[in-house]
This record gives C-alpha cells, structure tokens and sequence, in this order.
C-alpha cells in the first residue's frame, strides 16, 4: 500500500488498500487526514470484512471504487463522507447486502451500482441530493450520471428520491426483480440519455414529475409493462445526434415490450429531437397518445428516420401526430402483419414528399403506396406540397453562441424566444435570413416561435454553453 501524505494536515493522498489490517492502520498511520485527494480504491480481495478503520474520512476529492470485495457485507466505516467530487463505483462483490455506510452522503458526479448479487434496494443512499459538476480531480471526465445494472434481486431504488435533476444520464438495466421507478419521482430533468431494459416494471408511475429528457428515452424488453403511466408530463425529448455523437439517430426507442398497447400517457409529448424505433412490440395495437407530437427532427440523419416495424398485433397508425414540423422524414413501416390502416396525416402528406414513405410486408391497405393514397383521399387528407409542412428552420440545435434562422416561405416573419415556460425573453424580426447572438441566455431549453402573414410555427431549441 503506497500512502503519500501531502503538507495540509487534513488532506492524504490516493490510497490502494490491499487488507483488513491496512484498513485497521488507518487512524493511526493518518490521524489528522480526513479529506482523501485522488481515489480510494478497494478491489480484488477475499480479506477484508469492514471498512470501519476509515470512519475519520468526510470528503473525497477524487473517486471511489469497491470492487470484487469477497467478504464485504456492507459499507460502514464510511458513515462520516458526506461528498465525493467524482464516481462512486459499487462493482460485483458477492456478499454485499446493504449500501449501509454511505447514509451521509449527499454530492457525488457518477454512480454506478453493478453486479452486486444479494443488493436489494439503495435506501442508505437517502441523503443523496445531488448528482452534479463539482467535480476538482483533474482526472475525472465530467459523467454526472446514475448507472444501475445487473443486480440480480435489486427490488427498490428508492433511496434516490432526494434527487430532483439529473444533468447526465440514467441507466437502468438488467434488474429482473424491479417493480418500480419509484426514487426518481421528484425528477424533473434528465439531462442525457434515459434508458431502461430488462426490468420488471409496469409502468413508469415512478418518474411522474419528468418533464424533459436532454437525450434518448429507449425502453425496451420490459415483459411486464403494460402501460407509460407516469409520462404523463413528459413534453420533450431532444438527443444529440449529430456525426460524431455517441448516439444513433433514434431519440425515441420502444422495442420489444410484449404488453404495451397503446402510448396513451404521452398526450403532452409535442418534440422528439431525433428518429423514432416502434419495433417487436406484439401487443401493440395503435399509437394513440402520441396525436401532439408535432416536431421530430430529422435534419441530421440519412436512411430510415421513422422506423415501425415487427409490432404483431399492430393494427393502425391511428394517434401518431401530425408531425407538422418535420422536415424530409423518412418512414419505413414494414413486417407489421395486421397493419391495415396507414392513413394518418402524417403518413398521408409525405406520400408525395418532400419526405418518402417505404411500406411492405404489412397488410391490404397499408401494403403499397397506392392502397395508402387511396385511403387518405377517401377520408379527406390530402398530401401537401413542402411549402406547407413548415415554413422556417433553425440549426444548429443545440446551439452554443449563435442561432440560424432561415425563412423558407415569405421574406419577412417576426420572431420571438421564450423560455419553455412561456416567459419571453427576446423578440425580433426576420428578414429571410438572420444570425442570432445567444449572448446573454444561459443553457437551457428555449421556444423559438415564428409568425408570418399566414401563420404562427414554433420550435425548441437548446442552448449548450461550453
């Protein structure tokens, strides 16, 4: 074990313990140190039953890694930390019961809980309150996320209820035993990518304060999920991505979730930043729930942007929004075997582009082109030339210092930018073209709402500050 100490008498630097009785020397080798700068590692050792030698620590200014820790049963001897600057990683140890031990704290910037084989719920996490950018170790990439996944009888998380934003990511995998979302019921913004697989839940009724996901939302293999209550006030889904990001172009995933029928709590969603997956779902009937959506992006992608295929009971598109702002969507709804009717607006006015519709392998009606265009003139939606789908654009979004705005009808619009509460912050007028300074707004989620001679169009946009 290689413990440096530095000059101020309550800092010691990164320690690697190896055994009990290293564990045990600490108060004596180190009496004044109580704040840890670098990273408190214990891994890989079949000696060590407690961590009550290191009760004398309150803050870690770097991480922490318990990994592969035989013996452990649970955390105490860590009761007095009460921040850790970077993650907090629980990792595959065999014997551990209980997080019992981290009950004080209440800041750190990553944690991951994995592989822990008898951990049953997080309740000793209950003074956690923030996962956030405080982060000091130099060494650290800024995460700010939660990662939960193969814990085999993890029944409860809810010891994350302290929690109200997430600017990172939530990850949730691989719990077959979990019910429930409850913990993160005082959410309201998940600032990365949302996702959750093989879990036991039936709905999403623990995460009924989410409001906006600054990333993907994908939800899939949940066998017991009957219904997305508790999305009830979810409006908007913006993910990232753009070449280089280390998403796909899909922001909104929902596959193969066997008892899902419908997406009847999504009324309030109007933006999905990105493509749309619907596949393998075999209960799924229509898309009722989804009549608001109006904006999904497409503006960064090639191939296929809306893509519903593989859903065996699925019957008709009835319920999928307008998708008034989309620009250039390209659908391919394909190997649905009781898919008849295609008919929606938003399939009927792309028929003659300026996006493209691909169907095959569904059934008589929604099975070529014809049988669909047929259906829309019969019920009175008529396809649209592209002039009438949406009348400005906007890029880049995110944006950082500065906006692009271009008239895609007319010469002149007013404009204005409102907060997505409503509050307006900027207005100005629009000459076909204008470049707007962002100096002065701070990150955030934003409205930018257009009006010319004929009509009113309104689009969010986030701004991103390095």
């Amino acid at each position: 074990m290689a413990l440096i100490t530095t000059s101020f008498s309550q800092d010691c630097n990164g320690i690697v313990f190896t055994s009990q009785a290293e564990i045990d020397a600490f108060p004596q080798n180190y009496p004044d140190c109580s704040n840890l700068i670098g990273e408190l590692h214990i891994a890989d050792n079949a000696d060590i039953t407690n961590l009550n030698g290191l009760q004398q620590l309150t803050s870690i200014e770097g991480n922490i890694w318990i990994e592969n820790v035989e013996l452990l049963e649970d955390l105490s001897g860590l009761n007095n930390i009460t921040q850790v600057t970077g993650t907090v990683n629980i990792l595959s140890n065999p014997n551990l019961s209980s997080l019992s031990g981290l009950d004080n704290l209440s800041y750190c910037s990553f944690l991951w809980i994995k592989n822990n084989e008898i951990l049953a719920n997080l309740d000793a996490l209950s003074g956690l309150e923030e996962i956030g950018s405080k982060s000091t170790y130099p060494d650290f990439p800024p995460f700010y996320s939660i990662e939960i996944n193969d814990n085999p009888i993890l029944s409860s998380i809810e010891g994350l209820s302290g929690l109200t934003e997430i600017p990172g990511a939530v990850t949730i995998r691989y719990c077959p035993v979990l019910t429930s979302l409850e913990g993160l019921h005082n959410v309201v913004h998940i600032g990365d990518n949302f996702t959750l697989n093989d879990l036991a839940i039936t709905d999403f009724s623990g995460v009924s304060a989410l409001e906006y996901i600054q990333g993907k939302l994908s939800f899939s293999n949940l066998s017991n999920l009957v219904n997305l209550s508790g999305l009830e006030n979810l409006e908007y889904i913006y993910s990232d991505t753009s070449p280089g990001s280390n998403n796909n172009y899909f922001a909104f995933l929902c596959l193969n979730n066997d008892l899902l029928q419908d997406f009847s709590e999504l009324s309030n969603l109007t933006f999905i930043g990105g493509g749309m997956q619907v596949s393998n779902n075999q209960a799924l009937i229509n898309f009722k729930g989804l009549e608001n959506l109006e904006f999904l992006d497409f503006s960064t992608f090639q191939g296929a942007h809306a893509l519903i295929t593989h859903n065996l009971s699925l019957e008709s598109l009835e319920g999928l929004g307008p998708l008034t702002n989309a620009i250039n969507p390209v659908f391919k709804i394909m190997d649905n075997p009781l898919l008849t009717n295609c008919a929606v607006e938003a399939i009927c006015e792309h028929l003659d582009g300026p996006g493209k519709v691909f169907v095959e392998e569904n059934t008589e009606g929604c099975n070529t082109l014809q049988e669909i265009e047929i259906a829309c003139d019969a019920i009175g939606v008529k396809t649209l030339p592209p002039s009438d789908l949406t009348f400005f654009r906007l890029s880049p979004n995110p944006a950082t210092e500065e906006l692009f705005i271009e008239l895609l009808r007319g010469n002149t619009a007013n404009a204005e930018i409102r907060t997505s509460i409503g509050i307006l912050i900027r207005s100005f007028e629009i000459d076909q073209q204008k470049v707007l300074s962002l100096s002065g707004l701070p990150s955030g989620s934003y409205i930018l709402q257009v009006k010319d001679e004929n009509q009113i169009q309104s689009k969010p946009f986030l701004v991103q500050k390095h």
